[in-house]
């Protein structure tokens, strides 16, 4: 039987403001805000794994994983997105910061990758940004602005499902 998962001080696998979930291989992934974290369990069975923390994760939102290059993604309440190893947790870099130009964002959320980029919901820039896992380039991939073919209205949550983008709209409560 699976195990629960609970809020509990005693145990350090509790978790106290789940936020987003990721898989890779057979460990689940899941950010917890209220502790600067994310918790790593067993697919199989729930068992705990290991906590990801640092001074770097803050009130973590958005989880993706890289499996192929090993990375996972944060995005946090500071406006930015975090790249940390999967193996030890280490953040490898951060960008961002608030702000409505390409590269900044202004409440980040959700996040997928597909291929070699990573898309990010820019929930109160109602767009989605996208940016080469290897580059420093970022690109509007989708826009409120009219200058792409496609609106985005008060996004929260992404997916990558066969090299396609699932994005949810809260606002419309539509994919």
């Amino acid at each position: 039987a699976k195990a629960d998962i609970l809020d509990d001080d005693r145990n350090p696998a509790a978790l106290s403001g789940a936020g987003a979930i990721a898989a890779y291989g057979d460990e689940l992934y899941v950010t917890d805000c209220n502790d600067d974290s994310v918790k790593v369990y067993r697919a199989d069975d729930g068992g705990y794994v290991r906590t990801i923390r640092g001074a770097d994760v803050q009130d973590p939102n958005g989880i993706a994983i890289d499996g192929r290059n090993g990375l996972g993604y944060l995005t946090c309440s500071d406006d930015t997105v975090r790249c940390f190893k999967l193996t030890t947790g280490k953040t490898v870099a951060r960008w961002g910061g608030n702000g409505a130009g390409r590269g900044k964002f202004w409440n980040p959320r959700g996040l997928a990758v597909v291929g070699s980029e990573l898309f990010v919901v820019d929930m109160h820039n109602h767009r989605v940004q996208a940016r080469a896992i290897r580059r420093s380039s970022a690109r509007l991939f989708l826009s409120n602005s009219g200058a792409l073919p496609h609106q985005v209205f008060h996004a929260v949550e992404m997916h990558s499902e066969s090299g396609r983008v699932i994005l949810y709209s809260r606002a419309r409560g539509e994919f």
